[in-house]
């Protein structure tokens, strides 16, 4: 028991630090120099794809120039690897943060907690400024910025493929269009509609980009339904599923990697026969 909560503690800590690496609370350089005991036995490929800016792509490129194997531990590598890295991390601006990064784990918890509305604060500053750099005018109203959010939501439910499913109201917002066009999208079956049980239709997120419904994607949706016999609610998940005939991409992905629409076309009439066998 002794050693199953040690394990627990030593995988919350982890999970701090890493936190706090994506948040710029604790700098890298700080830690591989002097790291805690509980990172000793942590991967250094999974403390650097933590930080900003550090994706999986450019943590094996740095990796590599240290010579320094993906699987290697921060306890495993020998004071040339340290180094190494260290001076590769120092050059690009990793530099040390202004408090120290270790923390009892005791708390490690109040202290995140108190720190989220400051994120949160700071994320909407960060829309304002980039609004007022783009348009010009800072002073927005609530449904401007209702449909900001929803727009910029709807853009990574597209690009991760997510479920999100917008209401009629949000959608409307979201189209910038008003409630009778919104009708008339759907009495065209040029939007991705899923019914429910009395709380309104919903509109799958991942079928909008850049503020516009992606009508290749609707159609494809509306012929497995019409002509393959499944419910709406099918189709969508067959609209987020990766497709062996579209390179294991789902045919949300395939469009929004601006794929061609014509053979997701083909791809949903061969389904829809398959499926109305």
């Amino acid at each position: 028991m002794e050693a199953l909560k040690r394990a627990n503690d030593i995988r919350t800590a982890r999970a701090q630090i890493k936190g706090d690496l994506k948040a710029g609370r604790v700098s890298i350089v700080t830690l591989l120099s002097k790291p805690p005991e509980f990172l000793l036995t942590a991967k250094v490929f999974d403390l650097l794809v933590a930080v900003p800016k550090f994706g999986r792509v450019k943590a094996n490129r740095v990796l590599n120039q240290a010579r320094i194997s993906p699987s290697k531990t921060v306890g495993g590598m020998s004071e040339r690897q340290r180094r190494q890295l260290l001076a590769y991390l120092t050059e690009r601006g990793e530099s040390p943060p202004r408090s120290s990064p270790y923390r009892t784990m005791t708390k490690t918890k109040t202290r995140t907690q108190a720190r989220k509305p400051r994120k949160s604060l700071d994320a909407a500053k960060v829309l304002l400024a980039e609004w007022e750099r783009l348009v010009g005018e800072p002073d927005l109203d609530r449904d401007t910025l209702e449909r900001a959010a929803r727009l910029a939501a709807a853009e990574e439910t597209w690009r991760k493929g997510l479920g999100t499913l917008f209401t009629e109201d949000e959608a409307t917002q979201l189209l910038g269009t008003e409630p009778s066009q919104l009708e008339l999208m759907k009495w065209n079956e040029e939007l991705i509609v899923l019914p429910t049980d009395g709380s309104g239709d919903r509109f799958p997120a991942f079928q909008f980009q850049d503020g516009q419904v992606s009508l290749p994607l609707a159609r494809a949706h509306w012929t497995l339904v019409k002509r393959g016999g499944v419910s709406p609610w099918t189709a969508a998940s067959w609209a987020r599923s990766g497709h062996p005939e579209l390179e294991d991409l789902s045919p949300a992905q395939w469009m929004g990697n601006g794929r061609d629409a014509e053979t997701l076309a083909e791809v949903a009439e061969h389904d829809a026969s398959r499926l109305a066998q």
